[in-house]
C-alpha cells in the first residue's frame, strides 16, 4: 500500500503573506519584451540541467527568465516548486496555469495537493472535486480527497472515499490511523497517562501482616485529561501527517489483586485490570487495555524478598485489536530501614497488529530489560526518594524496530500541609537502532532522545478516596527524516488530568 504516488513533498515549507504577494506580482508582470522563443528554450533546457544535478535555486533563477506564456513551461516549474517543498509559490503558479484554456489536465490535481501541504483543506477537497467531474475514475486523486476529509475531521466520508480509491474497509481504517500517527508504543502512551498506583512497572512488594489481613485489594480511576497531541504528530510534515489535533477524553479504569496463598513468608494471587480512555471528539484513538495474570513474593534471608510477574495485555485502538503482550518479571529486594533496592529483569514479547505498509515497519518484537531502582524514605516515612537505571534490548520482526534502549528515572514524593502529597518524577531514555530505517533517506539508523517529566499533587481524605491532578510534558526527538527533513518520530505532548481514585490499598 503507497499513501503517496507523485513527488512526496512530505513538508509545508512556511513562508509569509509578502513573499507569497511578491511571487504574484512576479507572475503578473510581463517579462523581458527583447526576449524570443529561443532565449526561452535555452533557460528551460538550462533548468531542467540544473534540476538533474540537484540545484534546485539555480533551475528556479533559471526558470524565472521564461515567459509566463509558455503554459508547459510553467507547469513545469511549478512541478519543481511542488517536489521541493516550496508549495505556497507551487500553489499560486498552479492557480494561474488553472485560469489557462491550454492547462495540462491534471494541474487541478497537483493545485489540491499544494493546498493540503498549506494546511487549507477545504480549498484541497473543493479543488480535488472539481477535478473529479471530468476524471472520476482517478483513483489518486480520490484518494486525496479522503485526505482532505481525514484533515477536516470528517472521517466516515474519509472511510467511504479510501474505498471508493480501491481500498478495502479495513485498509481504509489503517490509512487513518496511519496518517494520524498512530503511537508507535501504546504501552509508552499507556505507561504515560496512568496515576502511579495504575502503573506495571516493577514495584518491590510488602509482606506485611496488614496486606496478610486483608485478602484482596482494588482500585477503581476515573478522571478526565486534556492532551494537546493526540496522535503525536512528527513537530513538522506535510501531506498525511501534518495533524496536531488537542483533545479531552474520559478515562475510567480498575485494577485489583486476589491472594490465593497467604502464608508468613510465602503469598500469591491474580491480577487484573481494565484501562479505558474515550476522546470527545477523536473517536478514533480510544484506547482499550485489558490485563490479566499473577504474581508470587517470598520472603528469603531476613531482609530479602524474591518477587515474580506475569501479566497479559490485549490493547485495543477505536475497538480493533492494536497489540497482545506476555510479561514477565523476576525480580529481588533488599528490604532496608529507610528505603529498598530491587533489581529485575523482564522479559516482553508483543504481537503488534499496528499499521504497516512494509515488512521493515513490522512492530512485533521480543523484548529484554533488566534494570535496578533505589528508594529511600524520608519525612519520617511520609516521603519517598526513588531512582532508577534500565538497559532494554528489543529483538523486532521488522528490521526498523531492533534496537537497544537506555532509561535513567527519578521520582520525589513529599508529604506537604493538609494531606498533599507532591510527587515530581523523570525520564530520560536514548534509543539507538540496528539498521537503516525504511523512512530515512539517507538510510541512517535512527536514534531517539525522549524526555517526560510528570508533576503531580494528590489529596488523600477519609479511606479509600484520594484525588489527583497531574501534568506531563514528553518531548520525542529523532534523526530519521525523509528527502525533505521531515521528522517522522519527533514529537512533543502535554497532558494536564484530574483523578478521583478509590482503592483499599
Amino acid at each position: 500500500m503507497v499513501l503517496l504516488s507523485f513527488a512526496n513533498p512530505c513538508f509545508a515549507l512556511q513562508i509569509g503573506e509578502d513573499k507569497a504577494s511578491a511571487v504574484r506580482i512576479q507572475l503578473t508582470d510581463s517579462k523581458d519584451e527583447s526576449r524570443d522563443d529561443i532565449s526561452d528554450e535555452l533557460d528551460f533546457s538550462d533548468a531542467m540541467l540544473q534540476t538533474a544535478i540537484g540545484k534546485v535555486d539555480a533551475a528556479l533563477t533559471a526558470f524565472e527568465q521564461i515567459s509566463d506564456a509558455d503554459v508547459a513551461k510553467s507547469y513545469t516549474k511549478a512541478m519543481l516548486l511542488l517536489n521541493n517543498g516550496k508549495t505556497k509559490e507551487a500553489a499560486v503558479l498552479l492557480e494561474q496555469i488553472c485560469n489557462s484554456p491550454d492547462a495540462p489536465l491534471d494541474t487541478k490535481k497537483y493545485l489540491a495537493t499544494a493546498y493540503l501541504h498549506n494546511r487549507q483543506p477545504e480549498a484541497a477537497k473543493r479543488t480535488i472535486n472539481e477535478y473529479l467531474t471530468d476524471h472520476g475514475d482517478d483513483a489518486y486523486a480520490i484518494y486525496l480527497r479522503g485526505v482532505a476529509e481525514v484533515h477536516l475531521d470528517d472521517l466516515e466520508s474519509a472511510s467511504e472515499t479510501f474505498q471508493l480509491a480501491g481500498y478495502s474497509e479495513d485498509e481504509a481504517q489503517h490509512i487513518q490511523l496511519a496518517m494520524m500517527q498512530v503511537p508507535v508504543d501504546a504501552q509508552q502512551r499507556l505507561l504515560t497517562v496512568r496515576p502511579p498506583d495504575m502503573r506495571t512497572t516493577t514495584q518491590p512488594s510488602s509482606l506485611g501482616r496488614a496486606q496478610l489481613n486483608r485478602p484482596f485489594n482494588f482500585t477503581v480511576l476515573m478522571g478526565t485529561e486534556y492532551d494537546s497531541n493526540v496522535p503525536l504528530r512528527p513537530f513538522f510534515s506535510g501531506l498525511g501527517s501534518n495533524f496536531k489535533h488537542s483533545d479531552a477524553r474520559f478515562v475510567l479504569a480498575a485494577s485489583g489483586d486476589l491472594k490465593v496463598v497467604d502464608r508468613e513468608t510465602v503469598n500469591a494471587g491474580l491480577l487484573a485490570g481494565v484501562y479505558n480512555t474515550y476522546q470527545y471528539n477523536l473517536t478514533q484513538f480510544n484506547i482499550g487495555d485489558y490485563m490479566g495474570g499473577g504474581y508470587t513474593n517470598v520472603l528469603l534471608a531476613d531482609g530479602w524478598l524474591s518477587s515474580l510477574r506475569y501479566e497479559f495485555h490485549s490493547t485495543l485502538v477505536n475497538e480493533v485489536q492494536f497489540s497482545n503482550d506476555h510479561r514477565l518479571t523476576p525480580s529481588v529486594t533488599r528490604l532496608q530501614e529507610n528505603g529498598h533496592t530491587t533489581g529485575y529483569f523482564e522479559y516482553n514479547t508483543i504481537d503488534n497488529r499496528a499499521p504497516k505498509l512494509i515488512d521493515a515497519q513490522d512492530q512485533s518484537a521480543d523484548i529484554y530489560r533488566v534494570g535496578a531502582t533505589q528508594a529511600l524514605y524520608t519525612f519520617g516515612g511520609q516521603g519517598r526518594l526513588y531512582g532508577g537505571y534500565q538497559y532494554a534490548n528489543a529483538f523486532a520482526q521488522g528490521t526498523d524496530f531492533d534496537h537497544q534502549s537506555n532509561m535513567i528515572t527519578g521520582r520525589i514524593e513529599r508529604p506537604m500541609a493538609k494531606g498533599w502529597i507532591w510527587d515530581f518524577d523523570t525520564r530520560y531514555s536514548f534509543d539507538d537502532y540496528s539498521n537503516a530505517n525504511s523512512l530515512d533517506f539517507e538510510e541512517r539508523a535512527r536514534k531517539d532522545r525522549r524526555v517526560e517529566v510528570r508533576t503531580g499533587l494528590q489529596k488523600n481524605f477519609k479511606l479509600p478516596v484520594s484525588f489527583r491532578l497531574d501534568y506531563t510534558y514528553i518531548d520525542n526527538s529523532s534523526n530519521s527524516a525523509n528527502l525533505f527533513g521531515v521528522r517522522f518520530y519527533d514529537y512533543e505532548r502535554h497532558v494536564i488530568s484530574t483523578q478521583l481514585i478509590f482503592s483499599t490499598r
